[in-house]
């Protein structure tokens, strides 16, 4: 729908595309690793969404720190940062709380097991980003 506005919004002030476009349009455009919705435009509404590849990062790492039971502070730091940036497009941020864990491995643990409080924390994100992907 967004496509054919545009088409013919350009029509009516006869806009002409000097170059030839090298991708087709689409209704959902990449920018910065965000996907921005323009299915439902002509409803008044435009859907800011995490990029799925980000999605599927953080539910990897998320499936090897839990089979094997180690996280490093490094890998920690790693995974907050993708889940936090996640976060940031989902309403309400709702991995919020459970970063707790992951910032506690990151500065203040020496060990390297996941122990039951990371473990929850870990569950809990893997079920966020499964309603998300």
């Amino acid at each position: 729908m967004a496509k054919q506005l545009l088409i013919r919004l350009n029509k009516l002030f006869q806009v002409t595309i000097g170059h030839d476009k090298s991708q087709a349009m689409r209704s959902c455009y990449k920018f910065l690793g965000v996907f921005t919705d323009f299915r439902f435009f002509s409803q008044g509404l435009v859907g800011l969404l995490p990029a799925p590849q980000s999605i599927n990062k953080a539910i990897a790492m998320i499936h090897a720190a839990r089979h094997e039971r180690r996280l490093s502070s490094g890998e920690s730091s790693s995974l907050r940062g993708v889940v936090q940036w996640i976060d940031l497009w989902l309403l309400g941020r709702p991995a919020r709380g459970a970063m707790s864990a992951l910032i506690a491995r990151h500065y203040f643990d020496t060990m390297q097991d996941v122990d039951e409080k990371l473990d929850l924390c870990l569950r809990y994100l893997l079920a966020v980003l499964r309603v998300c992907a």
